[in-house]
């Protein structure tokens, strides 16, 4: 970049003054956590709608119970599912045990929740990894009627 004579004084003029300095990086950092909380709140509403779809589907099986942990690609948080006969229990966040462990990304995690896919399905075409009990995640089909 080639500036002017006058551009490059007026430019020291700016980076020697510690107060304009300082505002621009209060105005930068000011500007960051508003993006940051914009992108939190839009990824926060989706969240409530994938738990509240869940809760929606759930069909309780007698004497079952299990720990489901969801790990949703670009997600920092993974979506809990814990059932143990009529109580569902649905949260973002971390537990020790899991069950069954399912890696996939928000876009195949819609198709389930809006009955164009299964879990089962999911797994059988490779769109999703397992880690667990293949017969507990088929419950997961039985469980949450889609």
């Amino acid at each position: 970049m080639d500036l002017t004579p006058q551009e490059t004084e007026q430019l020291s003029q700016y980076a020697s003054d510690d107060r304009y300095v300082q505002r621009q990086k209060e105005d930068i950092q000011e500007l960051t956590s508003i993006f940051r909380n914009l992108i939190d709140n839009a990824d926060g509403e989706e969240s409530v709608e994938v738990i509240e779809k869940f809760k929606q589907s759930f069909s309780p099986q007698p004497g079952f119970r299990a720990v489901y942990r969801i790990i949703i690609e670009g997600r920092k948080k993974h979506l809990i599912i814990k059932v143990e006969n009529a109580d569902l229990q649905c949260s973002y966040g971390t537990v020790d045990h899991a069950d069954v462990e399912l890696q996939l990304n928000s876009q195949i995690l819609d198709d389930i929740i809006y009955a164009r896919m299964t879990f089962q399905r999911a797994f059988m075409s490779g769109v999703t990894k397992l880690k667990g009990d293949f017969k507990v995640l088929r419950t997961l089909d039985h469980i949450f009627v889609f």
